[in-house]
């Protein structure tokens, strides 16, 4: 895992910006401590840091040139290079080092921009094709890898982080995004950031900047749908299948020189990658997980199902104690990781477990990332999947899913009728904008507001994991491991498996009241079953009263200072109703603020 920067100097008159170049490279050296370099040539320079994970000598280490005609700064892994390598050595190709990147440049080489649909990764790179003069800009399906950059008049520069282009940007607020994260509770987009003129490069999607013509176009290559012939196997068919995918992903991401641990929640879903990950792994004692937990008494500690799973199977696990002290020190460092505003503090959490694994000198782990949304884990899921079995069926279900998920039966009703009415999830939404100002750019976003009914679970499906719910968890994953230099793999997102899974009747990942059937069913008599057939997971939280109470003292201070708030509320009006605001609202409104200060975020002077 690595850091990218680059720049090109569109007034090719001017001499190139060398220190501008070696700047940006050197604000992600937490992404790759291990090397860090640069290539210029002519109007174009491109920078990288290098967090070495396979092939340790120099001669992985970028900006990598190959033929001659080709460089590349390329962060992520290809786990199956071996695969397309073996290939390309029969088409004549020579190889001289270890690394997936050669073996990157090589399929370009061959296949040229459709080399992308050949790889199973993570990625995000940028090729210099000095034979076409082009730079090739590619980004992986899903969106693990992050890829930001800005065209002005004079200069086009990239990164892995949006702090490696604020100095280029002039810092306005996106204020249409900062509505969707006050009322919406969205906090991530595609293809633009809450910096109006930072854009990222969606998942699934390539971009070409042609040199000569000072061109760019955006291509998108991928696009996730469902398998007609999945939907027909048996059950027993797909459980034989979906271990075997499952599998392989997991043998995919064991690839390394260097040590592999685990995050380890206690749930089913980084369970049963820890204990498919043991049964490849030569030394148990080596392989190591990491959690967090609350030195108090905290309701949402789940440690204990860590030690039943490590005593069962036999590992080491690394349990990280903390209190609400500890994160309201750590919030505005996570504020400042982070980059963007986020839905609530225990997004932070995670960079906990990450500063636990990298005092371990553990340089790779693995995470549970998308299995919620390839395998039903979400309770919203029960809404839609209610509406397809009939009435006399509806009633069963019902309680069955209620009996079987931490969800009371008023609970799950208010999720029937609120996923699959879009007028009445309109009125709710637009409920919380009541103490918003009837400002232009409010009725404006209001306008814009269209809420569909969804027909299907795989519609929500591809929904959540290309356009809603994941991509913001992906986010957070970037950020926080690499904060720590950890290389984050995430075995469920295995693009296979993802297509195989949304593809599978619903009825197979949500049955007899039970979610995520399908991966409980392949893991019984491999997991404990207080952990298998556990019902009540918390999620990684903490208790958050503390915190809280913190940002309720900064409040005032704050919204006198905020530019941005003034633009959207009345401050007294504010003030008057603050009390009886939501924590979750409060912790949006800190949040916004709080960034806006350290990233010195302007408004619009129009």
């Amino acid at each position: 895992m690595c850091g990218i920067s680059g720049i090109v100097n569109l007034d090719k008159k001017k001499i190139f910006p060398k220190g501008d170049l070696e700047y940006i490279t050197s604000l992600v050296q937490h992404r790759g401590p291990d090397n860090s370099n640069i290539f210029i040539s002519d109007n174009i320079g491109l920078g990288h840091t290098r967090l070495s994970i396979q092939d340790l000598s120099k001669k992985g280490n970028q900006p990598f040139s190959y033929l001659g005609q080709y460089i590349i700064v390329f962060n992520g892994e290809i786990y199956n290079f071996e695969e397309i390598k073996a290939v390309l050595l029969q088409k004549g190709y020579h190889f001289s080092t270890r690394t997936d990147t050669e073996v990157i440049l090589a399929s370009y080489d061959y296949w040229g921009e459709n080399c992308v649909n050949k790889f199973n990764g993570m990625w995000a790179f940028s090729i210099f094709d000095q034979k076409n003069n082009k730079l090739f800009f590619s980004r992986d399906r899903f969106g693990i890898k992050p890829l930001y950059y800005l065209v002005n008049d004079i200069l086009i520069v990239f990164g892995s982080e949006i702090k490696q282009l604020l100095k280029f940007s002039n810092r306005e607020v996106n204020i249409e995004r900062v509505y969707d994260y006050l009322i919406l509770k969205k906090d991530e987009h595609l293809s633009q950031s809450f910096f109006k003129d930072i854009k990222k490069l969606p998942p699934g999607t390539n971009l070409v900047y042609d040199l000569e013509s000072n061109t760019l176009e955006i291509k998108k290559y991928y696009d996730l749908k469902i398998n007609k012939e999945i939907e027909n196997l048996t059950f027993e068919q797909t459980i034989i299948e979906f271990d075997k995918l499952f599998q392989s992903a997991i043998k995919y991401r064991l690839i390394s020189d260097v040590e592999i641990g685990s995050c380890l929640s206690g749930g089913l879903d980084s369970s049963s990658i820890v204990a498919s990950a043991l049964n490849y792994t030569s030394n148990r004692k080596r392989f190591k997980t990491f959690h967090a937990k609350s030195e108090n008494h905290d309701p949402t500690d789940e440690s204990s199902f860590v030690k039943i799973l490590a005593e069962n199977l036999d590992f080491e696990s690394v349990i990280y104690e903390l209190n609400s002290q500890d994160l309201i020190r750590y919030l505005e460092e996570g504020i400042r990781v982070q980059e963007e505003p986020f839905l609530g503090p225990s997004v932070i959490l995670q960079s906990f477990v990450m500063q636990k694994a990298k005092q371990y000198k553990c340089k790779v782990l693995l995470d549970g990332q998308g299995g919620d949304e390839t395998l039903l884990g979400y309770e919203r899921y029960f809404s839609i999947f209610l509406t397809k079995v009939g009435l006399i069926k509806w009633i069963k279900y019902f309680f069955l899913l209620s009996y079987n998920s931490k969800l009371s039966i008023y609970r799950l009703l208010q999720f029937y009728f609120y996923f699959n009415f879009p007028s009445l999830r309109k009125k709710i939404i637009l409920r919380r904008s009541n103490i918003f100002l009837k400002t232009k750019s409010l009725i404006k976003w209001k306008t814009k507001l269209k809420l569909k009914k969804i027909k299907t679970i795989s519609d929500l499906q591809i929904s959540e994991i290309c356009q809603n719910q994941l991509p913001h968890l992906l986010r957070y994953e970037d950020k926080n491991s690499m904060a720590s230099s950890i290389e984050a793999r995430l075995p469920f997102l295995d693009f296979r498996l993802v297509e195989f899974l949304i593809s599978v009747k619903p009825e197979y990942k949500l049955r007899r009241g039970w979610s995520k059937f399908l991966l409980r069913k392949l893991m019984d008599q491999k997991l404990p079953n207080e952990i298998t057939w556990r019902k009540n997971k918390m999620g990684f939280e903490l208790d958050q009263s503390g915190i809280i109470n913190s940002i309720d003292s900064e409040f005032e201070l704050l919204s006198g200072q905020s530019k941005i708030l003034p633009q959207i509320f009345d401050r007294i009006i504010l003030s008057e109703k603050y009390n009886s605001l939501s924590n979750q609202f409060k912790w949006r409104l800190y949040n916004l603020m709080k960034w806006e200060k350290l990233f010195d975020v302007k408004i619009s002077k129009t």
